[in-house]
């Protein structure tokens, strides 16, 4: 909540910046209700009494998946080869990180 409250003041800033140089009614309209709605989620993410999670210092799993998502992205530039080699993977990478979800859900 305190990541988004802090997003909504910078943004409120240069809300204010941009009312006091440019007298545009539209745009400064706007951005002031891209301040209230990034403060509306900030009080709709707020939780009272939060438990402590459990987060891992290190996911293999998560490079993995980061590098099969990045191949994907780049699979059609470089052939058919370098997209089935990514999807592959991507999924290994998505079976880790269900693997590490399920050993964390056992450690509660």
């Amino acid at each position: 909540m305190k990541v988004i409250l802090a997003w909504a003041g910078l943004n409120a800033g240069l809300a204010l910046l941009l009312t006091l140089w440019w007298q545009n009614e539209l745009a400064n309209g706007l951005f002031w209700a891209a301040v209230a709605v990034i403060v509306v989620l900030a009080l709709l993410a707020w939780r009272p009494r939060e438990r402590p999670r459990l987060v891992p210092e290190l996911s293999l799993s998560t490079v993995v998946l980061a590098f099969g998502i990045a191949g994907l992205v780049a699979g059609s530039t470089f052939g058919d080869w370098n997209f089935y080699l990514s999807g592959f993977v991507t999924a290994v990478g998505l079976a880790g990180l269900a693997r590490e979800l399920t050993l964390q859900r056992r450690q509660r």
